[in-house]
């Protein structure tokens, strides 16, 4: 799976926090099968779209794009399963890393 267009939030998986990554930046990572859960959070950020109980299956690719849009009381995140050929398209230009490339910041 590839998380890509999140800027600076921190996402979830299955409630669990990992590594932060910057504006144009996309992180791809191994997902074992089964159904996921996917969330951005942050303070001031309403999880307005999450993705939950996806089934993700094995040897299968998927893509992220998680959109952060303004609010009248606060920021909102919707995340959004894209095709893959428009995944890549539209992240082509954004620096790839790996969990781990960025330090873990609370």
């Amino acid at each position: 799976m590839t998380i890509y267009k999140q800027p600076g939030s921190p996402y979830y998986i299955d409630a669990k926090r990992n590594t932060p990554i910057a504006n144009s930046q996309a992180i791809r990572m191994l997902l074992s099968p089964g159904k996921h859960n996917i969330s951005v959070s942050k303070k001031y950020v309403d999880n307005e779209i999450p993705i939950n109980d996806r089934d993700i299956a094995a040897g299968n690719e998927y893509w992220i794009r998680v959109d952060i849009s303004a609010g009248a009381f606060g920021a909102h995140s919707r995340l959004y399963l894209v095709p893959c050929d428009q995944a890549q398209s539209e992240s082509k230009r954004m620096e790839e890393i790996r969990i781990g490339d960025v330090p873990m910041e609370w």
